[in-house]
């Protein structure tokens, strides 16, 4: 789990900082906001909206400005945190019976979602790291090139739209329609896990991990003299982990076959309790 990986502070850190996408994203949205169809009585400078972006993410941002409907419950109850006449003690009891809601098909594809947009962050790291690394970084620098790796890096630390009670419950459901089904372990490369969310985080988390690590040590090969020469993250990178992480496809075709698996259970779980039809006499 990332959770294993990183301390939670060290997050936490990693949010605080800006990068260059953060800067682009938000000023997309901030053309957005000033669209007549958006009724908003708040303004946010676009280095606000970039400080905002790092801290929460894409979705979360617009969902707390209203550009984006809520997906499912743990959004709308994110949505009603933010209204001035937030009730605080219904909102905690909302949140608490979400430990307990049945997995759904809907739940399952907004989950899938959720891991889908990590792998392609993940994706665009290990083809920024490749480019460079063989010189296919076309007109822009390693030091243009590799704040955007840090930002794809951080957001492989973002965690999902669920909370984690009612990610805990989904995960148990899915492991449990796995074992029914005869499913094993599910095992790419060094990586295994019950169900496939917990062979996402583990390498995503080992992803982002060994970035950040070769970030720092390459700062210090062109700082600290005792280093004999200088080295980029990039290189480390490629050197130390880059060919035994998983293709990202091939972390999405079991995400795929899992989740093809789990529909089905559901449908004929929701066949059996479904009430019976009655036929009209003709």
């Amino acid at each position: 789990m990332k959770e294993t990986l990183f301390h939670r502070d060290e997050i936490q850190k990693h949010f605080e900082i800006i990068y260059p996408p953060d800067y682009d994203i938000a000023r997309l949205i901030a053309q957005e906001l000033e669209s007549p169809d958006v009724t908003k009585t708040a303004k946010m400078s676009v280095k606000g909206l970039a400080r905002h972006h790092a801290l929460v993410g894409t979705n979360r941002l617009r969902l707390a400005w209203g550009l984006n409907s809520p997906r499912h419950t743990v959004e709308e109850l994110r949505v009603e945190s933010l209204k001035p006449n937030f009730d605080e003690e219904a909102w905690r009891v909302r949140c608490e019976k979400l430990s307990h809601q049945p997995l759904t098909e809907k739940l399952l594809d907004f989950l899938v979602e959720d891991m889908e947009e990590r792998v392609e962050d993940c994706s665009k790291l290990l083809r920024i790291v490749s480019q460079i690394v063989l010189n296919q970084n076309g007109k822009y620098s390693v030091d243009q090139w590799e704040p955007i790796a840090s930002y794809h890096a951080r957001e492989l630390l973002r965690s999902t739209s669920f909370m984690g009670s009612q990610l805990n419950h989904i995960c148990d459901e899915i492991e449990n329609i796995r074992f029914k089904a005869g499913r094993g372990m599910i095992e790419i490369g060094v990586y295994g896990g019950n169900c496939s969310y917990f062979v996402w985080s583990q390498i995503i988390g080992h992803a982002s991990k060994h970035w950040f690590n070769c970030v720092r040590t390459a700062e210090k090969s062109r700082t600290n003299p005792n280093y004999l020469y200088e080295t980029t993250a990039s290189h480390l990178f490629w050197e130390s982990i880059f060919s035994s992480l998983p293709q990202p496809q091939q972390l999405l075709n079991r995400i795929f076959e899992e989740q093809a698996v789990v529909r089905l259970a559901l449908r004929k779980r929701a066949e059996l309790h479904a009430p019976p039809t009655v036929s009209m006499p003709s």
